[in-house]
């Protein structure tokens, strides 16, 4: 893939997310999700601090490594999913398609 391909598959990337966040706000199960994630924040962040005082085991880290890691398997899924598609769309025209 060249450079300007990947600016352009990034830049397509960029505008289905920004499209994705756009339809979230205004379904009301995912905001119902949201408020009750922001209700948990305060009291999660009182008992990490005691789990990790207590026993030194970092709570917090782990949980943020688990949410990077999936960040990248949802990307690496969404980016095959996407690579998929053009080849796809490609091959039902009858053109080859290389990215």
């Amino acid at each position: 893939m060249n450079n300007l391909t990947r600016i352009a598959v990034r830049a397509l990337i960029a505008e289905r997310e920004d499209l994705v966040f756009q339809n979230l706000k205004h379904n009301p199960e995912y905001q119902a999700v949201v408020r009750q994630q922001k209700a948990r924040v305060q009291a999660i962040a009182v008992l990490l601090q005691k789990l990790e005082q207590n026993g030194g085991v970092s709570i917090h880290e782990h949980c943020e490594g688990e949410i990077q890691k999936t960040g990248y398997e949802i990307t690496g899924a969404y980016l095959q999913g996407l690579h998929d598609c053009f080849h796809l769309i490609g091959f039902l025209n009858g053109n080859e398609v290389r990215l």
